[in-house]
């Protein structure tokens, strides 16, 4: 394999790898931000039940 072909693909890999990293936080900001938002969402409801 040539020179320029390995580093084309290691480029690649490390582009894609970059890539992957970026969509994994994505996710895991959004579940986070889902998460907190639902226990706001019971919170806020657990403040509307009345309490005996």
């Amino acid at each position: 394999m040539s020179k320029k072909i390995e580093t084309n693909q290691n480029s690649n890999n490390t582009y894609e790898q970059n890539n992957n990293s970026n969509f994994n936080e994505s996710v895991n900001q959004s579940l986070d931000e889902t998460k907190d938002n639902i226990k706001k969402s019971i919170d806020e409801s657990r403040k509307q039940i009345p309490q005996n």
